[in-house]
């Protein structure tokens, strides 16, 4: 998307100050091209994301799992300086 916006931007920039026409130009195609391909990227990550979550929920499933600690004391660990 950010790809998109600059783009567009550059777009801006040339019809107002080099008074090209942007139906003739082809950044204002790949600046719409750009911005869609962004835009789709983003909602498949958010979709993934959701499907993730499901998963694991239905799973009753932890995201992750801790299976060794190594180097860490109890007194050291975050978790036991809030309990207290």
């Amino acid at each position: 998307m950010m790809l998109g916006f600059a783009t567009s931007m550059f777009v801006l920039w040339q019809k107002l100050v080099s008074d090209v026409w942007v139906h003739r130009n082809p950044m204002f195609l790949l600046a719409i091209l750009f911005t869609l391909v962004g835009v789709q990227f983003l909602g498949i990550g958010l979709v993934a994301e959701i499907m993730v979550r499901t998963y694991f929920e239905s799973q009753q499933k932890t995201a992750y799992s801790i299976s060794e600690t190594k180097n860490l004391t109890p007194e050291a660990s975050p978790a036991a300086s809030v309990a207290s």
